[in-house]
C-alpha cells in the first residue's frame, strides 16, 4: 500500500492506495510524498506481515506472525533515523522488565536494505481506556471500576520505579492503558518516552500536555512525574473531563476537585487525586505506594468486593510470555504491603488461553503517540 501524505489539506490525506497508483484515489494529487507499507505475506526477517493495524507520518504498526515461535506479535516500523534510535533505546530500557501489567518486548532491529527500524513486542487484543470513556461520552466511569484500574497501574509503576536505576514512563494517559479482551488485565504501554533516572534531562520535549507535569516541559522528571500523570489520568476517568494543562491552573482558576465534577465520588479518592496533581512535585505523594494506599484504603474494598469484574487470573495471551497470573484487587482491611510477584512462582489453578484468533477480534497496537498521528484502520479499535 502507498499512504498519501500530501499535507495540502492540513493534516494530510492519508488515503491507502494500491502500490501501482501514481495519483491518490482520494485527493487526486500525485503520490510524491508517500508512506510505503508492507503488504500481507511480506517477510521482515522472521516476521510475516498479517495486516496493518495503524500508521502515521513516521511509520506503521502491523500484526505479524513470528515464524520461529509460531505466534503473533505487534511489529512497529519507523522510517525516521531518530525514531530508529528511540526504538533501540526503548528496547534497551524495558527488555528486562517482567511484570503482568507491562508488555513483553522481543527485539529491536534495523533492516539494512530498507532503512527501516523495527520493534517487536507482545500482541495485545483489547481496547484502551480512552475507548472505554468514549463508550459513554461525558459520563464518568464508576469509582469502583477506576479503583481497580488504579490498583493495577500502581502495581506496574511500583515495579518500574523499583528498578536500579528507576524507570520513568513519562507518558501515562488513557490512550496508553490497554484492557486485555478476555482477562481484563491492564497493560501500561508505549514506552517511547521512557527514561532511566540518572540519565540527565532530555534535550527533546515530547509529552502529552493535559497529563504532563510542569517539570516535564523542562525535560527534568523523576518518579513523582509519573504520579502526576497517573493522577491526571484518574482525574479524566473519574470526571469524564480532560484535565487542564498545568499553565491553565492559576489562583483565579485552580484545579476543580474531582468530587465537585462527580458528586458520586468519595472525598478520599478526590483528595488523593488532587494531591497527586500538585504543581510542585514536593507537594505530591513521595511514592506510588503512598498514592495507592491513600486511594485504596476505602470502604469500596472492604468486605471482599473487587473494584472491577476480573476474569479468572490467567497467563499472558502470548504463548511465550513468561508472566504468571495477575492478581485481582485484594480485600483491604489495613493498608496492604505491596504484593510480590515472582516469575518462577505462578499461581495455582491457572490456565493458558489460546493465542488470539488469526486476523479476528479487536486489536490494539502499541504506538508512539507523541511523535505520530494515529490513523487506525476501520474497525480495529472497537471496544470489547
Amino acid at each position: 500500500m502507498r499512504i498519501c501524505l500530501d499535507l495540502t489539506s492540513g493534516s494530510g490525506c492519508r488515503h491507502a492506495n494500491p502500490n501501482t497508483a501514481k495519483r491518490c484515489q482520494q485527493c487526486g494529487r500525485p503520490l510524491r510524498n508517500v508512506l510505503e507499507l508492507h503488504d500481507p505475506g511480506t517477510l521482515v526477517q522472521h516476521y510475516r506481515i498479517e495486516r496493518v493495524l495503524g500508521h502515521g507520518g513516521f511509520g506503521a504498526v502491523y500484526q505479524a506472525e513470528d515464524t520461529r515461535r509460531g505466534s503473533f506479535v505487534a511489529l512497529k516500523e519507523t522510517f525516521d533515523p531518530a525514531n530508529i534510535r528511540r526504538f533501540q533505546r526503548e528496547f534497551d530500557v524495558v527488555k528486562s522488565l517482567s511484570h503482568p501489567n507491562l508488555p513483553y518486548y522481543f527485539e529491536a532491529f534495523e533492516d539494512p536494505d530498507g532503512g527501516s527500524g523495527y520493534l517487536a513486542m507482545e500482541f495485545i487484543p483489547g481496547h484502551d481506556l480512552k475507548e472505554r470513556l468514549n463508550q459513554q461520552p461525558g459520563t464518568p466511569l464508576p469509582e469502583r471500576e477506576v479503583l481497580g484500574y488504579a490498583y493495577q497501574l500502581c502495581e506496574a509503576l511500583e515495579h518500574l520505579h523499583r528498578q536500579s536505576p528507576p524507570v520513568i514512563h513519562r507518558d501515562i494517559k488513557p490512550d496508553n492503558i490497554l484492557i486485555t479482551k478476555d482477562t481484563r488485565v491492564l497493560k501500561l504501554v508505549d514506552f517511547g518516552l521512557v527514561k532511566q533516572m540518572g540519565a540527565g534531562p532530555t534535550s527533546q520535549i515530547a509529552l502529552t500536555p493535559p497529563y504532563a507535569p510542569p517539570e516535564q516541559w523542562g525535560g527534568g522528571t523523576d518518579e513523582r512525574s509519573d504520579i502526576y500523570s497517573l493522577g491526571a489520568t484518574l482525574y479524566h476517568l473519574l470526571t469524564a473531563q480532560v484535565p487542564p494543562v498545568f499553565h491553565q491552573r492559576t489562583e483565579k482558576t485552580p484545579l476543580t476537585p474531582p468530587c465537585h465534577l462527580n458528586p458520586a465520588l468519595s472525598p478520599r479518592v478526590s483528595e488523593a487525586v488532587m494531591r497527586a496533581m500538585e504543581l510542585r512535585r514536593e507537594d505530591r505523594f513521595a511514592s506510588v505506594r503512598e498514592f495507592r494506599l491513600a486511594m485504596l484504603d476505602t470502604p469500596f474494598l472492604v468486605g471482599g468486593l473487587s473494584p472491577i469484574p476480573v476474569a479468572t487470573p490467567s497467563r499472558s495471551t502470548h504463548p511465550h510470555s513468561p508472566f504468571p497470573t495477575v492478581p485481582s484487587v485484594p480485600t483491604v482491611q489495613e493498608p496492604p504491603a505491596p504484593p510480590r510477584w515472582s516469575p518462577s512462582s505462578p499461581r495455582p489453578g491457572t490456565t493458558t488461553p489460546p493465542p488470539p484468533p488469526h486476523g479476528k477480534g479487536p486489536v490494539l497496537a502499541l504506538w508512539w503517540g507523541c511523535w505520530c498521528c494515529w490513523s487506525p484502520s476501520r474497525g480495529e479499535r472497537s471496544g470489547g
